[in-house]
């Protein structure tokens, strides 16, 4: 009881960084997504990096999405994370339509958050329905169904899987002809 309890009390005072640390404690059922011919897709634990516009962005990562690179610790004083921040905003599929949700030009100390919340998925929806020529609101609608609350209501954000996401707009749309 230690275990969830620890996991949905400190989830509920996180931004969700520590979500896909909690997610441990839950079966390894599908924690790798396979194709149909059994390949490996990636991993629902750990962030791929996905560029294509016509997918979900994870959360930048400082170690390059490499599980074996450690984390970052730049103090937030450090110019190196406003230059980061600068070039992330001006990635073609970036908005003004609204403040961009900090954890999409802000990386974490681990860079390798699976997660992003409901509210990063929601900045991004226009962006993806555009490549993908479909209604905004599909993709926000399907978003908001596989946003999930990791701190059994406690917590103060709901996320969504990158690669889950990424995996149902596929599912939906169609895949596309590149991996990502």
């Amino acid at each position: 009881m230690a275990g969830p309890l620890w996991a949905v009390s400190t989830t509920a005072t996180s931004n969700g960084s520590v979500n896909s640390m909690h997610d441990s404690l839950n079966p390894l059922t599908g924690l790798l997504p396979l194709t149909g011919d059994g390949a490996v897709v990636g991993s629902l634990r750990i962030a791929q990096e996905f560029t294509r516009s016509a997918y979900l962005w994870p959360r930048p990562s400082a170690v390059g999405y490499d599980a074996a690179a450690g984390g970052a610790n730049l103090s937030p004083a450090n110019p190196r994370i406003a230059e980061r921040a600068r070039e992330l905003l001006a990635r073609p599929g970036m908005t003004d339509a609204g403040p961009v949700p900090a954890e999409l030009v802000l990386a974490s100390g681990s860079g390798l958050d699976a997660h992003v919340t409901l509210a990063a998925a929601l900045y991004q929806a226009p962006r993806i329905a555009a490549a993908r020529g479909v209604d905004p609101e599909a993709v926000a609608v399907l978003f908001a169904g596989l946003a999930r609350d990791p701190g059994g209501g406690l917590a103060r954000v709901r996320l969504v899987n990158v690669l889950a996401a990424n995996l149902a707009l596929d599912e939906a749309y169609g895949r596309l002809r590149a991996e990502r």
